[in-house]
């Protein structure tokens, strides 16, 4: 309960000081600072995932995307961003399902595949630079959770259920899903032109959906300097 207040705490700070934005929308180098801070902390959380035979497609392709995408943010680029998400769709179809545990790959393939069809929407729909950026970042987030859910699920399918790399990947997933959250958030702070009940019903459930039974500490969000 305790950790659970701490991290609430923590996603509130993060709050007090982007949601002023909303009032001062003008300000675009504040918002640019924000979502560099998400990019780069997704970055380093996907660091962390390191992954054997297919799932390193997805690990190391996805750092790229994210790598791509910041630069494009930098640069004010937001005509690139549509080329760089079809290369990475293209790539990713080429993910297969060879050497991946049965019982738990179709969930995987299928979310990705989501994801990715997601992904391809949010850039030919054309909304503005920054929520096209926050849109693709909360579908990255949520792709990089699916290979944590699919990681926990080989070893709860496996003969070692309490093996120890499991926690860990909770925690590491824990703070996949609030960088999934914040995004979620920012999306309805900054791009929701009109947000009704619905909206915040549906931003409090994926709030609701972060924490395990027992949650881990979580870091502080990245900082651009």
């Amino acid at each position: 309960m305790v950790k659970n207040v701490l991290i609430l705490l923590l996603i509130c700070s993060f709050f007090a000081a982007i949601l002023p934005m909303q009032a001062r929308a003008a300000q675009q180098p504040t918002k640019e600072a924000v979502l560099e801070n998400l990019i780069i902390s997704m970055q380093h959380a996907l660091q962390k995932e390191e992954q054997p035979g297919e799932l390193s497609l997805i690990t190391s392709r996805t750092q790229i995307l994210l790598d791509d995408l910041l630069i494009a943010l930098k640069n004010k680029d937001s005509a690139s961003l549509k080329s760089i998400i079809d290369a990475y769709a293209a790539d990713m179809a080429l993910l297969q399902d060879q050497g991946l545990d049965p019982a738990c790959a179709w969930p995987l393939l299928l979310n990705v595949y989501y994801e990715i069809v997601g992904m391809v929407q949010i850039v030919s729909a054309a909304p503005d630079q920054t929520c096209l950026v926050i849109k693709l970042t909360n579908s990255i987030a949520d792709l990089i959770s699916t290979v944590q859910t699919y990681n926990i699920c080989v070893i709860d399918n496996s003969e070692n259920p309490a093996d120890p790399a499991r926690p860990k990947i909770v925690q590491r997933q824990v703070i996949v899903k609030i960088y999934s959250f914040i995004a979620s958030a920012l999306n309805l702070v900054l791009c929701t032109e009109q947000p009704g009940l619905i909206d915040y019903v549906n931003l409090f459930l994926e709030f609701s959906g972060i924490f395990p039974a027992t949650p881990p500490v979580v870091p502080l969000i990245a900082t651009v300097h």
